[in-house]
């Protein structure tokens, strides 16, 4: 507000006067009229008292997908039959939901000032939490639904507009991006809600989720020739991608290898520790001389003498498993035949986009065209390359099957893993280039794009 002075009030014709309207008329006396009643008059014409009154449900968006241990339950009869019989551990899911029509507050709402500035992760972390109603199908009780996501929703509480729950779900009509950050959120519309119906919509998770709902490891990939697998990598179309990670794992080197060492502890343990080799080498011969079924074969002699090799850290396990699923997917080759194969570089980036397009199934079904969850397709990429950070929290799992919780105090089981990090950081010895997550990100999003452009899609139906 202004400062008022007295040269204001004594030098200013009418300073002083009334502007109240007059009931009957509208006057131009300004002896009658207050700023007060002037702004509500014009208010009313514009605002409706009660203009939630007779609503009961409500359009809003899924921001986020959290796992819990804890059920969530829609009476206190259910929380009793739970209670008397629980059930083996398994995960349920709230969801953090904007209903735009009474959300008081703008979506990058922070209370903390400039300096303390909320990240929108935390912002979203302050919306009210909401459950799936008894309506939805029993069978979809327990899964996550996508960040993004158009939902339908009603109160338990409707005097309060208290306990939300979602009864319809629709389709994904925004992809939010930029949740680790703070700032404005980065979202992409739209233009088709889809229609809301109980039991519908997206079955993928959000921007919280669990391993538990990472389909894309029992997701197979497209079927497709080891020829195509061949031509796509002479394409180059994944070049900058396939780059990227390739400089996560070995610097981008075709020759470079590791071996493991075991050290005896005073207290009885041993130590593993990693050594740099190469495989000319090892082998006593060029790189681009050494055969697949060689690289195999010496792997399974023992770590101690190579462990993971070339551009892409193949290690024996993962190398001899692609060339199984190669064969298995492709009747015009054999084993014996892959295996005479060169270890060059040409069939090395071959090999590793087997490894991306098919073995990390969700990422290959997204180039394929099949879904449109970047995030997904770059996390599930995470899961094959350990230098390659992981896009969004998660709960994960440790070769034991054992949960490593998110937000909660308890670090005790485990390291929880967070945006940066590598999806396999609770080992103690591998670390995610964290400065590449932003880049794998949008260099997934151009490569599917590029893809198409090309009229290379058809290689992966």
């Amino acid at each position: 507000m202004a400062e008022l002075k007295p040269d204001d009030i004594f030098e200013t014709y009418g300073a002083f006067n009334d502007l109240t309207i007059s009931d009957k008329t509208p006057v131009g006396n300004r002896q009658t009229l207050s700023t007060t009643t002037a702004i509500s008059k014009a208010l009313e014409d514009y605002y409706t008292p009660d203009v939630l009154k007779g609503k009961s449900v409500y359009d809003g968006v899924i921001m986020a997908t959290i796992a819990t241990n804890s059920p969530t339950l829609q009476s206190n009869q259910a929380l009793i039959e739970y209670l008397s019989d629980p059930p083996d551990l398994v995960l349920y899911y709230i969801y953090k939901i904007y209903i735009p029509e009474i959300e008081p507050r703008c979506i990058n709402f922070s209370d903390r000032g400039a300096a303390g500035e909320f990240t929108n992760a935390q912002r979203v972390m302050t919306l009210p939490n909401a459950i799936l109603d008894a309506s939805i199908p029993a069978n979809d009780n327990m899964r996550a639904i996508a960040a993004g996501t158009y939902v339908q929703v009603i109160f338990a509480n409707q005097q309060k507009l208290k306990n939300p729950k979602i009864i319809a779900i629709g389709k994904k009509v925004i992809e939010l991006r930029g949740l680790n950050r703070a700032g404005s959120l980065k979202a992409k519309f739209s233009n088709n809600r889809g229609t809301a119906t109980g039991g519908g919509g997206n079955s993928s998770s959000g921007t919280f989720r669990s391993q538990a709902d990472q389909l894309s490891r029992g997701l197979k990939g497209p079927k497709i020739t080891w020829e195509s697998y061949k031509k796509l990598a002479e394409e180059k179309v994944f070049q900058k991608l396939m780059e990227t990670i390739a400089g996560s794992e070995s610097g981008g080197d075709y020759d470079i290898g590791n071996r493991k060492i075991f050290t005896d502890l005073p207290s009885g343990k041993i130590r593993t520790t990693y050594a740099f080799t190469s495989i000319t080498e090892v082998f006593g011969k060029d790189h681009t001389q050494v055969t697949i079924g060689e690289i195999i074969e010496k792997q399974k002699t023992g770590s101690t003498i190579l462990f993971a090799t070339g551009k892409y850290q193949q290690t024996h396990p993962t190398l001899e498993g692609v060339i199984n699923m190669i064969v298995k997917n492709d009747e015009s080759i054999t084993i014996e035949e892959l295996n005479k194969e060169m270890y060059s570089p040409d069939n090395q980036e071959a090999i590793a986009l087997v490894n991306l397009l098919f073995k990390q199934g969700r990422t290959g079904q997204y180039f394929a065209g099949n879904h449109d969850e970047a995030d997904q397709a770059a996390q599930s990429i995470s899961y094959e390359w350990a230098g390659v950070p992981i896009q969004y929290s998660e709960i994960h799992k440790n070769r034991k099957g054992q949960a490593y919780p998110l937000y909660n105090d308890d670090t005790s089981k485990g390291i929880p893993l967070e945006r940066g990090m590598s999806a396999y950081e609770q080992d103690g010895k591998n670390h995610a280039k964290k400065s590449i997550v932003t880049k794998i990100y949008d260099e997934v999003v151009a490569a599917k794009e590029d893809l198409s452009a090309r009229g290379l899609t058809d290689l992966l139906a």
